[in-house]
């Protein structure tokens, strides 16, 4: 068999080594550098304040969210439109029963008849 290829022989012995610097064994082995640490530095601050910012604008959604009418709100004044519109209604009838010849005291007198009701 034949001799495996990384294998030393006497003739590398002359050869002298290159140089590697310590900031290149660090990226081989993984390790951040000084300027890796700085740049994710920055990074997450501006993501902080991103994050920051959303949640003041979440804030101030919910805020005018909650300020909107809700449902029971919206049946309450759906009640009182309707009460309101009974209460014309019946002002109506009377005013046209008790006007017909047109006199201003038989529509006041209407009115006060629907007061007392």
């Amino acid at each position: 068999m034949g001799e495996p290829e990384n294998t030393y022989t006497p003739e590398d012995s002359g050869k002298k080594g290159q140089d590697v610097s310590a900031a290149t064994v660090a990226r081989m082995m993984g390790l951040a550098t000084a300027s890796d640490v700085k740049l994710l530095d920055g990074k997450i601050e501006l993501l902080i304040s991103r994050v920051a910012s959303l949640t003041a604008k979440v804030e101030k959604t919910a805020q005018s969210v909650s300020k909107v009418s809700t449902t029971s709100d919206i049946d309450r004044i759906d009640l009182q439109i309707s009460g309101l519109k009974s209460i014309v209604k019946d002002l109506f009838l009377a005013i046209s029963s008790k006007s017909g010849d047109g006199d201003k005291d038989s529509v006041a007198q209407a009115v006060e008849d629907l007061d007392d009701k």
